[in-house]
């Protein structure tokens, strides 16, 4: 069964850093291929956007991921590691803490501008 992309990335979200690593769709989904995972970036450090002087490749000037953050994301590689789920490629916005998380749980990424945010924009 083929599921959404919309309902994969939510059960994923979910069943993604539990303790037990009971078999689910969506990760029998992700085994057999051909499914993109949509990802928000992990926990970032505390407050909402970035300051009005950001710059996207410059890091000094974003939110970025906390410690916890940085171990989500390893969590999260490790788990999809575990579960036997090969990615092919990884695309990220180029802001850092997307980038961060990217890297830390795929250890690839590709920076794609058009999935930029667009927060603050009218």
């Amino acid at each position: 069964m083929k599921l959404p992309a919309w309902i994969l990335t939510g059960l994923l979200a979910l069943a993604s850093l539990t303790a037990t690593a009971a078999e689910t769709a969506p990760w029998s989904a992700l085994r057999e291929g051909g499914h993109v995972l949509i990802l928000r970036h992990a926990e970032t450090e505390p407050g909402i956007g970035d300051p009005p002087q950001f710059k996207p490749g410059d890091c000094s000037t974003q939110r970025n991921l906390s410690a916890a953050g940085r171990a989500q994301a390893q969590r999260l590689g490790k788990r999809l590691a575990e579960q036997g789920i090969g990615v092919a490629e990884v695309l990220s916005s180029r802001w850092c803490r997307c980038m961060d998380t990217a890297r830390l749980a795929f250890g690839k990424v590709s920076p794609a501008p058009a999935l930029d945010s667009f927060f603050g924009e009218s």
